[in-house]
């Protein structure tokens, strides 16, 4: 054999050994990779392209569809991460971890292993940072309610176009004749004006804020630690996310749960688009509820309700969740329970009554989101027809309101669910976490406004149940959402009709495979993952 050619084959030899042994081979050739990759490269490529959906563009104009089919695509990575779990993560059956990453499936995992799962979620999100909210405007709502309570002003008083016709007026700008009575005080105005782009940009303008007391208090600590600043309420809503997870892995360390169960909240793309680029409020119920969870499995049904209220008053809600909360106690109509009730009903009475005792005008922002609001959903415009159907059927004259009707009917459906759902004792902690979700996602599933964010908002609770099929399956089709708006801004209707139809059977599906994999029946074995009893 000539030299060249034996010293060719020696180094190659040596640089194949090499590569099987380094960090790159094992990242690059290693089954997870593919996954990963699925999850992270289509979330950075849809930061990349957030220009293109700055406040200035208009909705037809922007790359919707392609944004919808890269969140799809990384949603599809994280239902590949979960469905090969076993690969991915380790044996769900207790045994001993294989390394430093498998040790995700036991209840406390390793320095490394918390590492990644940490720098996963975080990776996914902090690329968002850079660029503007896509599709979402929500966030110039929060920075001028913020502003208004910061600086002693009522926000469910004066609704932000009013602030914009005095200011109009001030400058000696030509009013609208509808517009012409619309005044605010001086001061607000002033406020108005130093809000620079905010007020002129703050959606549903003609309406007062439809925020509870604890959203707004948020609002006004990021004001007050950096007025009208946009990068700072996200970042105060990253802090609230990481607080969120710690919290999650404490609950699943206590109950006897894989700590990987926490990616379905940390690692899942449309929990990082709505909270981390989109900044939606949502993400403030993310430490309430998974510590009334918390008290409500493991026995303290004064906390766990108080917790249920905090998350109320971000939004109203996880109220109806309360009833679930006293399900902590050995029995549900114990007398301490009744006073438990009477106090909680009473917190959340003080958190309605800014609201509801707002200024009687056509601009109480409260009172048109309840009675008008239908987005997004199935139910509702189906049973509203039904109603005014049905309505027209027996009295052609008619005076009802079948949007009225149609809310009632669903929240009586939601208040069945509840106490269906409350009358077992709990089995395990394992047990009460999925029943908590499974509660909230049938509240969800019955609302009028079914946004995407409204979905996120119990990915924490989905992650302590191990609920992987709703968490995954959300967040591949409720992004069609916004192709809903792309076709409406094309005046392309009946296309935006289709999106209800498209996620939510879909989302009804994978919450009814979740419910039959996991949940505890008397005399049953404990559920998939679980890898030994609470402490």
């Amino acid at each position: 054999m000539p030299m060249a050619l034996w010293l060719h084959m020696a180094l190659k030899r040596n640089l194949v050994a090499r590569l099987q042994k380094s960090w790159i081979n094992q990242a690059v050739l290693h089954w997870r990779f593919l996954p990963c990759a699925l999850l992270l490269i289509p979330v950075w490529i849809l930061a990349a392209i957030s220009p293109a959906f700055d406040w200035t563009i208009f909705q037809h104009q922007r790359p919707t569809h392609i944004a919808v089919a890269l969140m799809a695509l990384s949603g599809a990575g994280l239902a590949a991460i979960f469905w090969q779990r076993d690969r991915f993560f380790g044996r769900p059956d207790g045994g001993v971890a294989r390394n430093s990453w498998h040790s995700l499936e036991s209840r406390t995992p390793g320095p490394r292993a918390f590492f990644t799962l940490l720098l996963v979620g975080a990776v996914l999100r902090l690329p968002f940072f850079a660029g503007p909210p896509i599709w979402e405007d929500d966030h110039y709502r929060y920075l001028w309610d913020g502003g208004q309570v910061a600086n002693g002003f009522n926000p469910y008083s004066n609704a932000p176009l009013s602030v914009r016709v005095t200011i109009a007026r001030e400058a000696g700008e030509e009013i609208p004749i509808l517009d012409a009575d619309r005044s605010v005080p001086v001061a607000l105005a002033r406020l108005g004006r130093e809000s620079g782009e905010v007020v002129p940009r703050v959606n549903h303008p003609k309406l007062t804020s439809i925020y509870p007391p604890v959203a707004q208090a948020a609002f006004a600590i990021s004001h007050w630690l950096g007025p009208w600043n946009f990068t700072l309420w996200r970042a105060l809503l990253f802090g609230v996310e990481v607080l969120t997870l710690f919290l999650l892995l404490g609950f699943l360390r206590k109950a006897g749960l894989p700590a990987f169960w926490a990616a379905l909240y940390w690692w899942n793309p449309l929990a990082a688009k709505e909270f981390a680029n989109s900044a939606h409020l949502d993400a403030l119920m993310g430490p309430f509820l998974v510590l009334a969870l918390r008290f409500l499995a493991f026995g303290a049904p004064f906390r766990a309700s108080a917790a249920i209220i905090g998350a109320a008053g971000v939004k109203l809600w996880p109220v109806l969740l309360l009833g679930l909360g006293l399900r902590a106690g050995k029995r549900l109509f114990a007398p301490h329970n009744f006073l438990i009730a009477a106090a909680a009903l009473a917190a959340f009475g003080l958190l309605l009554a800014p609201l509801v005792l707002s200024p009687a005008t056509d601009t109480r922002g409260f009172f048109a989101y309840v009675s008008s609001w239908d987005r997004n959903s199935l139910l509702t415009p189906m049973l509203t027809g039904a109603v005014e159907l049905g309505a027209r059927m027996l009295d052609p004259l008619y005076s009802l309101d079948p949007r009225f009707w149609a809310r009632m009917i669903l929240a009586g459906l939601a208040g069945v669910f509840a106490v269906i759902i409350a009358l077992r004792p709990f089995a395990t902690p394992s047990d009460a976490a999925l029943r908590l979700f499974m509660l909230a996602a049938l509240i969800f599933s019955v609302s009028p406004a079914q946004y995407p964010w409204y979905a996120a908002a119990i990915f924490p609770l989905a992650a302590a149940a191990g609920a992987w099929r709703f968490a995954a399956t959300a967040a591949i089709i409720l992004p069609l959402y916004y192709s809903g708006k792309a076709f409406y801004a094309r005046g392309q209707d009946e296309f935006q009709a289709l999106m209800p139809l498209i996620q939510h059977p879909l989302l009804l599906l994978a919450l009814w495979a979740d419910w039959k994999h996991l949940r505890i029946t008397p005399g049953a074995p404990k559920p998939e993952g679980i890898v030994q009893p609470a402490d």
